[in-house]
């Protein structure tokens, strides 16, 4: 892949069966991300977003199409090293957070060294520095449940870059947030890709996150819109 380019979709489709019936989420996406931009993926509920950014993130493989992303043929990685794909170059968050709530913020953080390879000595200073990044080192050690929405929001951060991911992917990141927090967390992503070049790629229908983007990719019933498609 072209080092200039970071993700490279080209005719990706993914087909799903539902009661026998085929479903093409995506047909015929086509794309290319550059390192360190701030990416938005928008669409109406059911366009294919949270389906592509699933893809780009290794947790999903596409029908059909090829994609790369961070130098790696996706399509061709064995289901072991997509896991470390997953592990070692991309970074998740989800609107709904994802945490165990029983769990100290901290605890919550470190998950991801839990499918890590190798000894990780320096794996708890890692964690509270990445609960620094986003504001949270006085409650590290607080049941993440006790926490509020945007607190919780922050902590799902600061575990998806714990490990220093080349990709952080967020789907709807801001969905089940008050407004003012939402602007909190959008400030957060703008940040990581500013100051820190990580190259974060947003599922949403927020559109302040849409202000934000240096690249928009939109998808109308799983196809890039007419107006974006490529030639």
């Amino acid at each position: 892949m072209d080092q200039a380019v970071i993700v490279s979709a080209r005719a990706v489709g993914k087909r799903y069966r539902r009661d026998g019936t085929a479903f093409d989420a995506l047909q015929d996406v086509s794309f290319s991300i550059a390192p360190g931009t701030f990416g938005v993926l928008v669409g109406r509920s059911g366009s294919g977003k949270t389906t592509l950014l699933n893809i780009i993130g290794g947790l999903d493989r596409p029908t059909s199409g090829a994609l790369h992303a961070a130098g790696r043929d996706l399509a061709g990685l064995s289901d072991g090293e997509l896991s470390r794909y997953r592990n070692e170059k991309v970074g998740f968050v989800f609107q709904a957070f994802n945490l165990a709530n029983e769990d100290s913020a901290l605890e919550n953080v470190l998950t991801p060294y839990l499918f890590a390879r190798g000894r990780h000595r320096d794996a708890v200073e890692r964690g509270r520095a990445s609960l620094a990044s986003v504001g949270l080192s006085d409650l590290a050690d607080q049941k993440a449940g006790t926490l509020s929405a945007g607190q919780r929001q922050r902590v799902a951060i600061a575990r998806a870059i714990v490990r220093d991911p080349v990709l952080l992917l967020a789907d709807e990141p801001t969905g089940n947030l008050d407004a003012e927090t939402g602007s909190e967390v959008i400030g957060l992503l703008k940040h990581l890709n500013h100051e820190q070049h990580m190259t974060v790629i947003v599922a949403t229908h927020d559109p302040e996150l849409t202000e934000a983007a240096g690249f928009i990719l939109t998808l109308r019933d799983g196809r890039v819109a007419a107006d974006e498609a490529e030639p």
